[in-house]
C-alpha cells in the first residue's frame, strides 16, 4: 500500500471499527495526521489585515480539526487489532495520547509511534 492508498483507506474506513491495518497504513496515516495538524495550526500564525487567519475558537477550525482527527480513533482500534489486542484499547490509548498531545507533543508522538513497531499477528482474533 502507499501513501496515497493509506490515506485513502484512512478516510474510506473513517467508521469501521473492525478489521486490520498494517503497519504501512497506520504510519502513513500518522504522517498524513501530522502534517495536516501542523499546517492547520501553521495557519493560525497567518496574518491577514491584522487579523489571524484561522483562531483556535473559530468554528471551521473545529471542524477541520475534528475531520482530521476521528478517522484516527478508527484507525488505532483497527491497529490493535491487528495486534491480538480488543479495539476497546483504544479508549485507554485515547486518554493517555490526546492529553500528552496537548501537553507534550513529542510525548504523545512516540506513543503513537509505538503502534509501527509492533508486528501484525499472523492469528485471528
Amino acid at each position: 500500500m502507499n501513501f496515497f492508498g493509506s490515506i485513502k483507506s484512512y478516510y474510506t474506513n473513517s467508521f469501521n471499527f473492525s478489521g486490520r491495518a498494517t503497519r504501512l497504513e497506520y504510519f502513513y496515516s500518522w504522517l498524513f495526521f501530522v502534517l495536516l495538524y501542523f499546517l492547520l495550526n501553521a495557519l493560525r500564525f497567518v496574518m491577514v489585515n491584522g487579523e489571524s487567519l484561522v483562531s483556535s475558537n473559530n468554528i471551521l477550525f473545529i471542524i477541520a480539526v475534528f475531520i482530521i482527527s476521528f478517522p484516527f480513533v478508527s484507525l488505532i482500534a483497527r491497529r490493535l487489532q491487528d495486534i491480538n489486542l480488543s479495539g476497546w484499547w483504544s479508549l485507554l490509548i485515547i486518554a493517555i495520547i490526546v492529553p500528552t498531545t496537548l501537553l507534550y507533543p513529542l510525548i504523545g508522538s512516540i506513543l503513537l509511534l509505538c503502534g509501527v513497531i509492533l508486528k501484525s499477528s499472523v492469528t485471528n482474533k
